[in-house]
């Protein structure tokens, strides 16, 4: 790494020995390249592409038709068999539910609770 006008710049370099007719090294030769901008550019891709891993790794979205049971409410899986859509959802989601009761249902479900 060089630093040029105030900013850090990458070189890549390729080195080569100058030889005398004996053998001895009486020299380097040497070339480098400005990759500044390509080395960026690579690290943005890599970051870019690792944050796209994760974001599919993260949402693993249902799509397609979802056969509900119109009574029940359980779905019909890839398999022809029917299960919880709390378990469909789960596998196909990697979401997880907790269970409560909604006021309404309550109410209806345990009256003797409940003054109206």
């Amino acid at each position: 790494m060089l630093m040029m006008g105030g900013h850090h710049e990458i070189l890549e370099t390729i080195k080569s020995p100058i030889y005398e007719s004996d053998g001895t090294i009486i020299g380097i030769l040497g070339i480098s390249h400005d990759i500044t901008e390509r080395k960026r550019t690579l690290e943005e891709k890599e970051d870019l592409i690792a944050s796209l891993e994760k974001a599919l790794d993260e949402v693993n979205t249902l799509r397609d038709f979802i056969p509900i049971c119109a009574n029940c409410k359980n779905i019909r899986n890839d398999d022809g068999y029917w299960e919880k859509i709390e378990t469909y959802i789960s596998k196909h989601s990697g979401s997880q539910f907790s269970h409560g009761i909604c006021e309404p249902c309550a109410k209806e479900l345990y009256p003797d609770f409940y003054d109206d």
